[in-house]
């Protein structure tokens, strides 16, 4: 329940970060759209934010404790979701990965791994060790192998590979030592292997070996890479100004408002205006440690450390992927990319990290 005193621990400073960044992807969105056959999408994005705010304090309200308890449903419905575009969505460009009702359409694997977010903090918590030695790892992998499993299926590589950032960073925070995490990254290693052999499919493998060597295939498979590197390159120091980067606003960069969109800021903003991207989203993850490190009990830890790990993964790769320096994986960026789900579901992590932190003296 909520109560007065929680918000002397509040942490304004991270929510009023989120919203400056929240905001900022809301106007990236109307540069990369205003001059297309959805140019109001920029409202739809305002749309997502406000709910997705709301979420977030609705997650104040409840104590984290409880949140944790009721985990395993919220894990359950979540697989439950995950199969509905398996068994009954439809096929769009290949892909079976929303849950669509009317004009409103939801992407199960966001509610997912916050769900399991929660569910692997708990039990770990429950386990109350020290120190985790190898088999006390094997039921949370699995734990986060099945949504993961559930994910490639639709097929979804790159949301896949962020539960096993979840798991890797619960696991770490919980006290498994790094002896047991190069162990679980040499079976993750194995695994990869014996998936490029039978479940990857072409169009995956075709993006790996293009990043490689874009110059290969420069009109089709490396057509991403190539106008990438142009649309970042060109910013320079300052940028070439809002609305006025050529390779965004000619459309030359594909999904510039969502997997790409921080190659559009680095184009109109130039070197400066991306490092002060990256120093607020820095000061974002530093708080996000904060609460970690002054979280009044493991489970406390044990959400925060799993939050920030995602966080840092999804933010990571695509600023990587946007300079070219790793494959397109389809990540969206947090807090700047176009996306209802994607958005809602990292203001409901946000909101998990700030319930942590307003109750870490409560008795």
């Amino acid at each position: 329940m909520w109560e007065r005193r929680l918000l002397a621990n509040f942490d304004w400073g991270l929510l009023a970060l989120v919203i400056i960044t929240a905001a900022v992807g809301v106007v990236l969105v109307f540069s990369a759209t205003h001059k297309t056959a959805q140019p109001y999408l920029y409202l739809t994005q305002l749309l997502w934010v406000s709910i997705g705010l709301g979420l977030l304090l609705i997650i104040l309200f409840f104590d984290y404790h409880f949140l944790a308890q009721i985990s395993k449903y919220i894990y359950g419905i979540s697989l439950l979701m995950l199969l509905y575009p398996l068994l009954f969505g439809s096929e769009v460009s290949g892909v079976r990965r929303w849950i669509r009702w009317g004009g409103f359409s939801l992407q199960p694997s966001e509610v997912a791994k916050i769900a399991t977010l929660l569910l692997l903090a708990y039990y770990y918590a429950e386990m109350e060790k020290v120190v985790l030695r190898f088999r006390d790892v094997i039921i949370p992998g699995l734990m986060a192998a099945l949504p993961a499993g559930l994910v490639a299926l639709q097929p979804d590589l790159g949301s896949s590979l962020t539960f096993v950032a979840i798991y890797l960073g619960v696991s770490f925070v919980a006290g498994a030592r790094l002896r047991v995490i190069g162990q679980l990254i040499l079976i993750l290693l194995l695994i990869a292997v014996v998936s490029w052999f039978t479940i990857l499919k072409d169009y995956q493998k075709e993006r790996l070996t293009t990043f490689l060597k874009p110059r290969l295939d420069p009109a089709d498979a490396g057509y991403q890479v190539r106008q990438l590197k142009i649309a970042v390159g060109s910013g320079g120091i300052w940028g070439k100004g809002f609305l006025s980067g050529s390779q965004s606003q000619l459309e030359f960069v594909p999904a510039q408002h969502t997997d790409f969109i921080f190659s559009l800021l680095a184009e109109e903003e130039g070197f400066v205006g991306t490092v002060l991207m990256l120093a607020i989203y820095l000061v974002i993850l530093l708080r996000i440690l904060n609460s970690a490190k002054v979280a009044r009990d493991p489970l406390g830890v044990f959400i925060t450390g799993g939050f920030l790990s995602l966080f840092l993964f999804q933010l990571s790769t695509n600023i990587c992927m946007t300079a070219g320096l790793m494959p397109t994986s389809g990540l969206p960026i947090p807090l700047l990319s176009y996306g209802g789900s994607y958005m809602i579901a990292t203001l409901a992590g946000v909101g998990l990290v700030l319930n942590v932190r307003m109750r870490r003296t409560v008795n």
